[in-house]
């Protein structure tokens, strides 16, 4: 996650309320992924959620509420709800309750379809510090095509708009592809209209049906840097208070806003370089980590394949699991940052990303490539 705000103006106060409630910088991030039920179904699923998903074998609530205890004992500073469509799970604000009884920050990642002005209220009442609306175009045709139902698009824009006048803290989510690049600067505008607090675009990663998706719909070097210039101007002209702005799957996009803070503001290029260093690289596996809805423990939620499974906290617990010295696949992604072949070997910029997205450098049968494929490298 690049945080275009906090590097271009030194602060970031929603990101900062939100971490800010749990434990501090113990342990990871959690993205759960408390259900694969959806009541919609994205081109670019990494999950491969929809509303045919089965509910069998998901994590009880007995199960959950353990869970949840275990993220605690590792001191995690936010578990973020996500799915499927985290709404669909009735006990919900059961496992919310127990997280904030547990000092744990809670977050939302909904597709936003789903809240009325009464789930607004209840998701304040719950104390959810975030949630994450995710909107796939600035106009109805785009997203409706994206997300796979009919008037998605203005439910999904009435739950922000609920949210916001609930007092929720509320981002706006957004999976580039072709399909919808050029609706960025529109959707940029959407945000300020409807008081959205955080703006939060994602690069599409070939994980679940994104792997498809990838293969048609992936942006290419210039619209990435079209991108890129878009969100740096409108960070610049934009106070962190009003909006944040931030991408995620891509830390060589940090290598493009130091690019320009040197040429527009010298004095907060070396401070946001030695915060880019202090946290360069891909956090799967190190900073953040992922549970699906049958217990199975990932990296990160984009790195959902056998190759990449932790463990199972329906056979050991989730504090054993995280800190095993000894598990392999923990081993090898965070070994990954500090391998110096590949095309990213001889990059100036390497210790600034860290050779980018670890789940994009898959290579052949669950392999780790140094680098990442998504990156432009000396183009930026």
């Amino acid at each position: 996650m690049i945080r275009i705000s906090r590097l271009v103006h030194g602060r970031e106060p929603v990101s900062r309320a939100i971490s800010g409630t749990g434990h501090g910088n113990g342990g990871p991030v959690v993205f759960w992924n408390v259900t694969a039920r959806c009541n919609l179904r994205c081109v670019h699923c990494y999950l491969g959620a929809g509303p045919d998903a089965p509910a069998a074998g998901e994590l009880t609530t007995s199960e959950a509420l353990g869970l949840v205890d275990e993220f605690a004992a590792v001191r995690a500073p936010v578990v973020l709800f996500s799915g499927g469509e985290p709404l669909l799970r009735g006990d919900l604000g059961v496992l919310a309750a127990r997280a904030r009884a547990r000092g744990l920050a809670t977050a939302l990642s909904t597709n936003g379809t789903l809240i009325t002005a009464g789930v607004a209220g209840w998701l304040a009442e719950a104390g959810f510090e975030y949630v994450g609306i995710s909107l796939d175009g600035a106009s109805a045709q785009t997203h409706d095509a994206l997300r796979g139902m009919s008037g998605s698009f203005g439910r999904a824009v009435e739950g922000m708009r609920h949210c916001v006048a609930a007092g929720v803290r509320c981002g706006l989510r957004v999976t580039v592809t072709r399909d919808n690049a050029a609706e960025i600067p529109g959707l940029l505008r959407l945000a300020r209209e409807t008081g959205i607090q955080r703006f939060c675009l994602y690069w599409l990663v070939p994980s679940g049906r994104g792997r498809e998706a990838a293969a048609t719909r992936q942006v290419g070097p210039a619209e990435i840097r079209r991108i890129l210039d878009l969100l740096y101007r409108t960070a610049r002209e934009t106070a962190p208070e009003e909006m944040e702005i931030l991408t995620v799957d891509a830390p060589q996009d940090a290598v493009f806003v130091l690019e320009r803070l040197r040429r527009d503001d010298p004095a907060r290029y070396g401070e946001a370089t030695r915060d880019v260093r202090a946290s360069a690289a891909c956090s799967a596996g190190d900073r953040v980590v992922n549970i699906d809805p049958r217990g199975r423990v990932y990296p990160c939620q984009f790195a959902q394949q056998p190759a990449f499974e932790i463990g199972n906290v329906r056979t050991r617990p989730f504090r054993e699991l995280w800190n095993d010295p000894d598990n392999p696949v923990l081993t090898r992604f965070r070994l990954a940052r500090r391998t110096e072949g590949g095309r990213c070997g001889a990059c100036a910029s390497r210790d600034l990303c860290g050779a980018g997205c670890m789940v994009r450098g898959l290579a052949g049968e669950g392999g780790l490539s140094p680098g990442d494929p998504f990156c432009s490298g000396p183009e930026f």
